[in-house]
């Protein structure tokens, strides 16, 4: 009810409560703007295997990138199999002098058969201005959209093609 004076008077009487955590855990999600990092980061270790601890790292690490705060977002993170958060990581290394790894990660997360999340935008514009992005790659990732059935890709994708025969 927004009575955050009272819930923290309260709190220390309810370390034993079974559903402690999960005090805290509504508590940092809903403030995590003010929410003291240090806090967030242990209740993150703390919690690490539990589902309250990775919803709790993938809030905290959406915080950290609206708020562009790059060198904590590369800090929280941990490897995962969403390229929504992997692309941010990948932003993060190019935002603090760590362009190299980024751009070369950049060209796997482009080459997918499917279209990525638009959190990956901004780092394959940047990837699109070095040498490693030419009309080979693209044809790759036209074979691998096509593989997937997704012809709508491949139709976008041969737009870029630079030489009107290859298309």
């Amino acid at each position: 009810n927004g009575q955050r004076k009272r819930f923290h008077q309260l709190l220390p009487k309810l370390k034993d409560y079974p559903l402690f955590p999960y005090l805290l855990y509504y508590e940092y999600r809903r403030y995590i703007a003010t929410a003291d990092k240090q806090d967030i980061t242990q209740f993150i270790n703390t919690y690490q295997d539990s589902t309250i601890g990775h919803r709790l790292r993938r809030s905290w690490l959406r915080h950290l990138a609206n708020t562009k705060q790059w060198a904590a977002y590369i800090e929280a993170y941990r490897p995962s199999s969403s390229a929504k958060y992997n692309c941010h990581y990948r932003w993060a290394q190019y935002q603090t002098d760590q362009k190299q790894e980024a751009l070369t990660a950049a060209k796997d997360l482009w080459l997918v058969g499917k279209s990525q999340h638009n959190n990956c935008n901004r780092l394959f514009t940047a990837w699109k201005k070095t040498g490693d992005y030419n009309d080979d790659v693209i044809w790759q990732r036209i074979s691998l959209a096509m593989n997937k059935g997704n012809v709508q890709l491949a139709v976008y994708l041969s737009k870029s093609l630079k030489n009107s025969k290859d298309r």
